[in-house]
């Protein structure tokens, strides 16, 4: 019998201590929804995250931006952290999502080779598209695109709610980089998310396969037989909320918003999860830098005591 998915999780490893150590900061997230968005605050620390505060904006589409972006602002305020850039995540529907082979090329040649085969990998003709990578295997990298128009409306809808936006992205990478922070991925995952329509995302991982990211109309068992044979996974293999799959936050706080919780997770740490951004660099803002003031106060702490041990002193003994 095929273990479920998650007794799979509980079995995963620590991540390396010297990549938990770098998991420092504070996220704040934003899943835009069909009616809705799914706001949550994380405190990431080296031990695990802590879920400072969530918040469901309803019906933002049909209310003036500047109400509802006082409701976040008083989110982050509740948090104690008031100078936080947004993550922002597309609804999935928005957002095409490939995974690209490029074995052999660098980090610093890759966008370059994706802006080869651009073309190839939407069905929206000649239209302006906007599109961000981040790398998920050796060879793979996870790419999304979308329509810039949908993501120029994006930027001036949060402008005028008097929101930053530090990225613009898509639930498949922050879901890929949230499970990475503080432990090892686990070998297989078939997890899937509701949106308010009724409609089902699935996000799975596998050996056979790396990542596989597809919505579908309704929760059926057909949509998660398809999801288990693009993954090569067992027919038996279980299904599970994402909720349940991401790091738990402290204090046993429930995830009621997994997708925005992901992304306050990725965006606590950007140097470590190295999301895929849709934004273009010049356009994205930077988070509150108090939050670095411990973590480099910490690391000037322990050159020094490295120093000391290692030059100072063997000085003294010789």
């Amino acid at each position: 019998m095929t273990p479920a998915a998650t007794d799979i999780l509980q079995q995963t490893p620590d991540a390396p201590l010297k990549h938990r150590a770098l998991v420092f900061g504070w996220g704040f997230g934003i899943a835009i929804g069909a009616k809705s968005l799914e706001a949550a605050v994380v405190r990431a620390r080296p031990g695990g995250p802590a879920l400072a505060a969530t918040r469901t904006i309803r019906d933002f589409r049909s209310r003036p931006a500047a109400e509802w972006g006082a409701e976040l602002s008083a989110l982050l305020s509740e948090a104690g952290e008031s100078g936080l850039a947004a993550t922002v995540v597309l609804p999935r529907e928005e957002v095409i999502v490939r995974v690209v082979n490029l074995p052999g090329v660098a980090d610093k040649d890759t966008a370059a080779a994706i802006e080869l085969q651009i073309d190839t990998l939407h069905p929206w003709g000649d239209e302006e598209i906007a599109w961000g990578w981040s790398r998920v295997s050796a060879a793979g990298v996870l790419v999304g695109l979308a329509r810039k128009a949908s993501l120029d409306t994006v930027e001036t809808l949060f402008a005028e709610a008097g929101i930053l936006l530090a990225a613009v992205t898509f639930s498949p990478s922050v879901i890929y980089s949230a499970l990475r922070f503080w432990s090892a991925a686990p070998a297989s995952l078939l997890s899937y998310t509701l949106d308010e329509k009724g409609r089902i995302e699935i996000y799975g991982e596998s050996e056979g396969r790396g990542i596989y990211s597809a919505e579908f109309p309704a929760q059926t068992e057909r949509a998660f037989a398809i999801a288990r044979a693009e993954l090569r996974l067992p027919p038996d293999f279980a299904a599970t909320p994402l909720a349940p799959a991401l790091p738990a936050p402290a204090d046993e706080v429930s995830i009621s918003a997994p997708v925005a919780y992901a992304a306050a997770v990725a965006g606590a740490a950007p140097r470590k999860s190295r999301i895929a951004n849709l934004l273009p660099p010049e356009r994205r803002a930077a988070h509150n830098r108090g939050q670095y003031i411990l973590p480099i106060a910490l690391g000037v702490l322990l050159v020094l005591g490295l120093l000391t041990v290692f030059v100072l002193f063997p000085a003294l003994d010789n």
